[in-house]
């Protein structure tokens, strides 16, 4: 490849890539369970744990035994395309074959867990007295307006530009088309149904504080339609630079997709280890009193 911006970049970006996603984010992401074991032993905060200690610390094992391997496998084809790859088109396609590798299984792996606990918390009898907040929650509680019509409306943005590229150049887009409607599609859903849905400000688990729900709402759903905003535009470049509307080198878009999923990847693995530092865990101990989340009682 020659010496250029782009491909400094691309350089650059493939393997901070790398090292984020393979290395330093699973270590960040083990390390908040090994600080949640010795901070809130299971034993002391039976609360906390509704699936047994054992079960998750499997489920680490097999995450550790599959990102180090992938890790080893993308050093290598970063390796060779540096020193192989014709063009930066091709050096960016291996890229974006490693990102999709590098992300995928381990979140597969991990995903499982993630709902196991949450639907175990779901599961969790609820505590025998319970107070009440006499207010309907609504999702301007949690996120702004501007960012919620930012989300919405980026989200149609990105959904109605790969509609109009595959109907135009089905050819362009391929069967990643179907994708790149379905994304946009899902997240418009989980964005308009709690506008319309209050009931669909449902609590973590029953024991969690009054202040700890709130602000896990609030990061939730300020997540989500800032995410989309950001993401909206991006899927336009993408599919506009597939089909022949503009032209946007192959590169850029891959440098782009590689970089917003890296930091995706570390504000979420930071927000975990934020939480053990400010979230009220002494709900969770077996001979805790009862501190509880209010129920949002909507008035008809």
């Amino acid at each position: 490849m020659t010496l250029n911006l782009e491909n400094v970049l691309l350089v650059a970006v493939f393997a901070s890539q790398i090292i984020v996603l393979s290395f330093y984010v699973p270590l960040r992401w083990r390390r908040y369970y090994v600080l949640m074991f010795t901070r809130y032993p299971p034993e002391q905060y039976s609360r906390l744990y509704p699936v047994p200690k054992q079960d998750i610390e499997r489920r680490l094992s097999i995450f550790r035994r599959t990102h180090l391997p992938i890790g080893v496998v993308a050093a290598v084809i970063f390796v060779v395309t540096l020193i192989h790859a014709p063009s930066s088109k091709v050096f960016a396609a291996f890229m974006s074959v490693t990102l999709v590798l590098q992300f995928a299984i381990p979140f597969c792996i991990a995903m499982p867990l993630g709902f196991r606990i949450w639907k175990a918390f779901r599961a969790m009898p609820p505590p025998s007295a319970r107070s009440a907040e006499l207010r309907p929650w609504r999702i301007t509680d949690f996120v702004s307006p501007l960012w919620i019509g930012l989300g919405l409306s980026m989200q149609a943005l990105g959904l109605a530009c790969t509609v109009i590229g595959y109907l135009y150049w089905p050819k362009a887009l391929g069967p990643g088309a179907v994708m790149l409607m379905v994304i946009p599609v899902a997240l418009l859903v989980t964005m308009i149904y709690p506008l319309f849905a209050p009931r669909g400000f449902s609590r973590p688990d029953p024991y969690m504080s009054a202040t700890d729900t709130f602000s896990d709402r609030q990061r939730r759903y300020r997540a989500r339609f800032r995410s989309a905003a950001a993401v909206g535009p991006i899927q336009a470049l993408v599919v506009l630079a597939a089909a022949p509307f503009i032209h946007i080198e192959y590169g850029y878009t891959s440098i782009v997709t590689s970089v917003c999923l890296q930091l995706c990847t570390l504000w979420f693995v930071s927000s975990q280890l934020q939480e053990l530092e400010t979230r009220d865990f002494s709900v969770y101990r077996a001979d805790s009193g009862t501190h509880l989340a209010p129920y949002a009682i909507r008035h008809e």
